[in-house]
């Protein structure tokens, strides 16, 4: 098949899976709302529904072309490797195990008000002794493995943490309240602003995701311009909620579309 169809088929599902509540884009934009990850992720969940439909849709009729134009018609080849081997009994329970698990994890984010970590620590625990046994140094050694970007992750979130306090936060000199960065600047905005820009801010910024994921990186785009586009919103009567989710979801599926113009085939 073609390379640039393979690419579409690839790219178009990572923007909508991106929108999980383990996500970074999601955690920033958790951080930034100032609510759990796994709240957030239950609003936008049934537009993450609907754009998983459109994805297997548009799978399945890039099949149908990509047959059409003549895919699939080297057959006398075996691109099974020969060293894979069919699983025995036990790595079939475990697999079954860690998909249940999973599904469980997933669920408790949806149906329960438990804070988002204690279902991913409790999930962790159990998949490291059903995988590993009981044993702690193995299990340290896999910890070990993975634990760098969540190490980073936290890291960001610290000083996204700092960062936030220093926006939002109002300081009094000689007894006068100085109102904080982000009221300073969403003000500013919304006088330079006209009213039908605010009323519909969410359908522009989906709009201009495309040139906005190109311009801001992940953390200046959800720590820098997130707080200032919410405090617009609400001088224009728009709730917190509808600025992330707009900035998010568009955001996401901008980021990984546009990788199909900039990555040379």
């Amino acid at each position: 098949m073609r390379t640039t169809t393979l690419l579409r088929v690839m790219v178009l599902p990572m923007g909508i899976m991106n929108l999980m509540p383990w996500a970074g884009s999601t955690v920033r934009a958790a951080t930034v709302l100032d609510v759990e990850a796994g709240d957030l992720w239950q609003m936008i969940l049934p537009v993450q529904i609907f754009g998983v439909i459109i994805c297997l849709a548009h799978g399945v009729l890039a099949g149908i072309q990509e047959k059409q134009l003549g895919a699939c018609l080297v057959r006398e080849q075996n691109f099974k490797s020969p060293e894979v081997n069919d699983k025995s009994p036990r790595d079939k329970k475990i697999f079954i195990f860690n998909v249940l698990l999973t599904l469980a994890v997933i669920a408790t984010l949806i149906v329960t008000k438990i804070p988002d970590y204690v279902p991913f620590m409790v999930g962790l625990s159990l998949a490291l002794i059903a995988n590993y046994g009981l044993d702690a140094k193995t299990h340290k050694k896999i910890i070990n493995a993975h634990a760098t970007p969540a190490i980073m992750m936290c890291s960001t979130l610290l000083a996204a943490a700092v960062l936030m306090g220093i926006f939002v936060k109002e300081v009094t000199v000689d007894g006068a309240k100085i109102p904080s960065v982000i009221n300073c600047m969403s003000n500013l905005a919304t006088l330079i602003l006209p009213e039908t820009f605010g009323e519909h801010l969410p359908v522009i910024i989906g709009a201009l995701s495309v040139p906005l994921a190109l311009i801001f990186d992940t953390n200046s785009y959800f720590y820098g311009m997130l707080p200032v586009m919410i405090g617009i919103g609400e001088n224009f009567g728009v709730g917190a909620e509808s600025i992330t989710a707009a900035m998010l979801i568009c955001r996401n599926c901008a980021t990984f579309a546009a990788l199909i113009k900039i990555i040379p085939l």
